[in-house]
């Protein structure tokens, strides 16, 4: 649970895309470029082997991961 004061907004990002698209790339520029004073990341994204997407949201920093299988 967050910090009473903490104010940052929370943002959540859904990917269950394996390869990289346009709505994906987006996201990835939004998620390497929001300041992190001012908001809070997280992502959950659909693993798979390849998975281009799913490595690149890896290799974020600074934000909460969860590896989810959204389903076939």
């Amino acid at each position: 649970m967050p910090h009473p004061l903490d104010r940052r907004t929370r943002v959540l990002f859904l990917n269950s895309a394996v390869g990289i698209g346009a709505d994906t790339a987006m996201h990835l520029q939004l998620m390497r470029n929001l300041p992190r004073d001012r908001f809070e990341l997280h992502a959950a994204g659909q693993p798979g082997s390849p998975a281009p997407a799913f490595d690149e949201l890896l290799a974020v920093p600074d934000i909460s991961f969860r590896p989810t299988y959204f389903g076939p």
